[in-house]
């Protein structure tokens, strides 16, 4: 609640981002992020940030979501568009994931991430990378779970060390 309340967060205006990644490239700069802090399919421009910057000579681009808006429907798209990776924020296994990912389900977003690597597999497509990514006291009692589940269906599976970014 205290990160909520003390850090900025906001969605950006789609023509500011149009006039940001026209400058970008301008200047060569060869990739973006969508996101940081924040869940960026909250943003009703999304898909079109992905779309303009891609189709607007960005290289890379990437992002870093929950994946609970994130629709199969969508998912597509991110194919089409060549969207280069997609970190999906993945804390825990089981109940442990529920709780800290709340009102998410584990078997449920599982199946999905498993309905991302199918539409790949049929689209033929390497892109996007999808990388499974927690914090390691979300699976510190079992990791070999929490890797077994997502290395089949994934293209990275990581973990990283719980930051207080207050």
């Amino acid at each position: 609640e205290r990160f909520k309340k003390d850090v900025p967060h906001l969605n950006m205006d789609f023509a500011l981002f149009r006039k940001i990644v026209d400058e970008l490239v301008s200047h060569n700069v060869y990739s973006v992020r969508l996101s940081w802090r924040g869940e960026p399919t909250l943003n009703r421009h999304f898909m079109d940030c992905v779309r303009y910057a891609k189709q607007n000579g960005i290289k890379e681009v990437d992002s870093l979501t929950n994946a609970l808006r994130l629709t199969p429907e969508m998912f597509a798209e991110l194919v089409d568009l060549q969207m280069d990776w997609l970190t999906i924020s993945f804390d825990g296994t089981g109940e442990t994931y529920e709780e800290i990912r709340k009102p998410a389900k584990f078997d449920e977003m599982v199946a999905k991430i498993s309905e991302y690597a199918e539409i790949k597999k049929r689209k033929k497509s390497s892109k996007p990378v999808v990388r499974i990514q927690g914090v390691w006291p979300a699976i510190a009692e079992n990791p070999e779970v929490y890797f077994d589940t997502f290395e089949p269906i994934a293209d990275e599976v990581s973990v990283n060390n719980l930051l207080d970014y207050l």
